[in-house]
C-alpha cells in the first residue's frame, strides 16, 4: 500500500480544515464570539436535545458495550452503584453510602430508598447482586469483569443493604465498582430472559427509558418518571443521531441538525472553536492511541525490534501533527501522571543511531518488514500508523499500512495481527488498566506478554494497603513495561468536543464516558422545532 508522508498528508491547516468540513464553515475572528454562560440563569425545561455519534452501539447490554455510543447509552439507561468524580474518586450513586472494615476486605454499601426500576418496581440489594454476579460470569464475556475488584461473595443484609467481600485487601473497590459498565439491572429481568433480555426489556433505572428507535440513523431517549431525582433530565427528548463519518457529522453539526457533538476531531474543532455562536470544549486526560505489538508474532517478539521502533519517534512532533497540538507527550507507559504512583523509569528521545544498532544486533541489518493495521475511526488512528512509517524508515523499518472499516478491524485485526493501533479511554484506577489489557488473564489481553513476574506483582499491589509498599510495587510493574515494551504510547489525547451555544451544563469528564445528559437543558435561542 502506498502512503503520503505525514507531513505532507496529515497537517491539517485553516484552508484544509474548511475543505474537509465541505466548504460551509463560516470562520470568526481570531477569537470566536463566546456566549454569555447561561447557566448564570436558572435551568430552563423543554425542548429535545439532539446529541451525534459516531458509532452504533455494539451491544445494548452495558456490561459488553465496546464504543463511545454504547457507554453513553448505559449511562442514559442505568445507573451504577457508585459514580466516578473528576477526582477519580468514588461518588454516591445508587449507594447514597459505604463503609469498609479495617483490612478493606468487606465493603457495606447502602442504597437509596427511592431507586425505582421503569416498571415502578423498587431497586434492592438483590438487583445489585444479580448485576454483579451477571458481571463477573465468564459466560457473559464483559471486558470489565476483572477490573470491578477481586469480589470473592456478597451478601444480601436486607433490600437496602448489601456487603460485598474481596478475596484479598482492596481499598479500591468503591471506585472500581463504578467502572462505565458495572450498572444495575433488573434481577427479575436476568432471571427471566438472561443478559440478552436487556436488549429488548431493560426495564432500567436511569434518568432516562428508550423512545423511538430507527437502528440505521437515531435512538430517541423520554425522561423516565420513575427516575428517583425529579429535578432531572430538563429535556423533554434527547436524541442520538448516527452519523458514518466526521465529515458529515460535522457538517450536520454545522448546519444546525444537531447541538452538541459529543467528540470531534482535532481539525474540525479548530475550525468549530473560531465559529460565533459555538462552544469548543476541551479536557485533558489519559486517554491514547498505542501501537500494539504481539509478543508471538515476527518480527515484534523480539524485544530489540520493538525497543528499536521506539526510538525512531519524534514524540512531541506526533503531538503536533497527530494531535495539533491537543495532547501532551507520553512514554510508552499505560499509566500517565495523572495517578498517584506514576513513575517514568525512561524518556526514549529519537535516536535512529540507537535503533539502527538494535536491529542490526536482532539480525536486521538489512531492515525489517510488517504490516500496522488501523481502523478507519477515529481518524487519529490512521494518522498515528502514518508518522510512526515514516518516522521509522531511517532505521530501517518498511512498514506497510492497511485501513479497515472499524467494523473489520475489531473482528479481523483486534487481538489477532502482529501489529496495529487501539484506542483506549481512561481507566478509573491504575489497577484496571493492567487487570483488563496486561495479566495473563485479562480478558482484553492483546498481546501475548504473558509475563508471570507481571501477574504477581498485580497480584501483590491489589492485596497491599500500605501506600509507600504500593508505590514502590507499581514502580517495579512500570520498570517491566518500560524493559518489554508491550505498546508503544506516543501521547495522551485531549477530549474535544463543541456544543451550540444554547446548550447549557453536560459534563466533561477525565474519563470521556460521562457526560451527565439528564443535567443539561437548552436556552431561550434554541431552535424552535
Amino acid at each position: 500500500m502506498t502512503t503520503n508522508s505525514p507531513v505532507d498528508t496529515m497537517r491539517i491547516n485553516r484552508r484544509g480544515a474548511l475543505k474537509f468540513l465541505g466548504g460551509s464553515v463560516a470562520l470568526a475572528g481570531a477569537s470566536g464570539i463566546l456566549p454569555l454562560r447561561a447557566a448564570l440563569a436558572e435551568a430552563r425545561r423543554g425542548g429535545t436535545l439532539r446529541v451525534s455519534v459516531q458509532n452504533h452501539p455494539n451491544d445494548l447490554s452495558p456490561f459488553n458495550t465496546l464504543n463511545n455510543t454504547g457507554f453513553l447509552i448505559a449511562e442514559l439507561l442505568y445507573v451504577g452503584l457508585t459514580r466516578i468524580d473528576h477526582k477519580l474518586q468514588a461518588a454516591p450513586d445508587l449507594a447514597q453510602s459505604w463503609e469498609a472494615n479495617d483490612k478493606a476486605t468487606e465493603f457495606t454499601f447502602h442504597l437509596r430508598p427511592d431507586a425505582k426500576f421503569q416498571s415502578g418496581a423498587q431497586v434492592t440489594a438483590a438487583d445489585v447482586k444479580a448485576s454483579i454476579d451477571a458481571m463477573l460470569d465468564p459466560k457473559t464475556g464483559s471486558g470489565s469483569r476483572s477490573s470491578i475488584g477481586p469480589i470473592s461473595d456478597m451478601e444480601v443484609v436486607d433490600d437496602l443493604t448489601i456487603k460485598i467481600r474481596t478475596s484479598s485487601p482492596y481499598a479500591d473497590l468503591p471506585i472500581a465498582i463504578g467502572d462505565m459498565r458495572m450498572k444495575i439491572v433488573s434481577a427479575k429481568v436476568l432471571k427471566e430472559q438472561g443478559v440478552k433480555g436487556l436488549y429488548k426489556d431493560a426495564d432500567a433505572c436511569g434518568p432516562f427509558k428508550l423512545g423511538k428507535v430507527d437502528i440505521e440513523s437515531k435512538l430517541q431517549f423520554l425522561p423516565n418518571e420513575n427516575y428517583w431525582d425529579k429535578s432531572f433530565p430538563y429535556v423533554d427528548a434527547l436524541e442520538l443521531r448516527y452519523y458514518p463519518d466526521l465529515n458529515s457529522e460535522a457538517l450536520a453539526f454545522q448546519n444546525g441538525e444537531v447541538d452538541a457533538m459529543l467528540e470531534t476531531d482535532n481539525a474540525t474543532f479548530t475550525v468549530l472553536k473560531q465559529t460565533p455562536h459555538i462552544v469548543p470544549r476541551r479536557q485533558t486526560t489519559a486517554r491514547f492511541y498505542s501501537l500494539t505489538m504481539r509478543f508471538d508474532r515476527e518480527p515484534l517478539n523480539d524485544i530489540r525490534v520493538r525497543q528499536a521502533l521506539r526510538y525512531t519517534l519524534d514524540r512531541q512532533a506526533m503531538v503536533d501533527i497527530v494531535l495539533d497540538g491537543y495532547g501532551r507527550v507520553a512514554y510508552d507507559n499505560i499509566l500517565s501522571d495523572d495517578y498517584p504512583y506514576y513513575y517514568q523509569p525512561e524518556k526514549p528521545t529519537r535516536d535512529i543511531e540507537k535503533a539502527k544498532a538494535l536491529l542490526k544486533e536482532a539480525g536486521h541489518e538489512n531492515g525489517v518488514s510488517f504490516t500496522i493495521f488501523t481502523a478507519d475511526r477515529p481518524i487519529g488512528r490512521m494518522k498515528v500508523a502514518l508518522a510512526i512509517q515514516e518516522m521509522a524508515k531511517p532505521a530501517g523499518f518498511n512498514i506497510e499500512v492497511r485501513r479497515l472499516p472499524y467494523d473489520e478491524y475489531l473482528s479481523k485485526v483486534w487481538k489477532k495481527e502482529t501489529a496495529y493501533v487501539a484506542s483506549w479511554g481512561m481507566k478509573s484506577t491504575m489497577d484496571g488498566y493492567y487487570t483488563s489489557l496486561m495479566t495473563s488473564d485479562a480478558p482484553w489481553a492483546d498481546t501475548g506478554w504473558n509475563n508471570k513476574e507481571f501477574d504477581d506483582l498485580v497480584a501483590e499491589e491489589q492485596r497491599t494497603l500500605d501506600p509507600e509498599k504500593r508505590r514502590e510495587l507499581f514502580r517495579k510493574l512500570q520498570e517491566l513495561t518500560n524493559r518489554d515494551v508491550p505498546y508503544i504510547i506516543p501521547f495522551y489525547q485531549d477530549y474535544l468536543a463543541a456544543n451550540w451555544d444554547y446548550v447549557n451544563d453536560y459534563e466533561m469528564h477525565p474519563l470521556q464516558y460521562t457526560h451527565r445528559l439528564e443535567r443539561a437543558w437548552l436556552s431561550e435561542n434554541a431552535p424552535k422545532r
